[in-house]
């Protein structure tokens, strides 16, 4: 039975959208294996595995959010520990989220994901919308380099 959870519903899709469309994907096994690590990522995140997730980042992994100000995530990180509190943290932030993955493009130890979201804040009134890319960048096997862009343009109070 699938878990009925939007966070598992955009897991599970993962590598339906990678493969989507594509008819040289049985050939690409280094990117495969990469896509399926950022699966592991996102399955440990939503579980709550913080030792599950630090294992996919490299001791040297940097983090980097790229968002208006306006956005109340922590936007950078540099080592693993500090990688993982981060994301816990960010993730701890939210109420709830409603993440759809687009597309998957994945070349070599590159992969960018672009996405869309609803969520809420703890505490905010309002859901916010949100588009995103993100970019893993893999060194033997491990995450080194993370950075996320955020249309954040739903965040942001209305001009006067």
């Amino acid at each position: 039975m699938s878990d009925p959870n939007p966070l598992a519903e955009f897991i599970e899709s993962v590598r339906t959208v990678f493969e989507h469309r594509d008819n040289s994907v049985s050939e690409k096994r280094h990117e495969s294996e990469n896509v399926d690590r950022i699966q592991a990522i996102y399955r440990a995140a939503k579980e709550g595995e913080i030792g599950q997730f630090k294992k996919h980042f490299d001791d040297d992994v940097v983090i980097l959010i790229v968002g208006a100000p306006g956005i109340r995530f922590k936007r950078a990180a540099s080592g693993v520990d500090s990688a993982v509190a981060l994301v816990a943290g960010n993730f701890s932030m939210l109420e709830y989220q409603f993440p759809d993955l687009v597309s998957i493009v994945a070349q070599g130890d590159i992969v960018y994901l672009r996405g869309r979201e609803t969520g809420r804040f703890k505490g905010a009134d309002s859901d916010y919308q949100l588009n995103w890319v993100q970019e893993y960048t893999f060194k033997n096997g491990k995450v080194i380099s993370f950075v996320q862009f955020l249309d954040d343009a739903e965040l942001l109070p209305p001009l006067p």
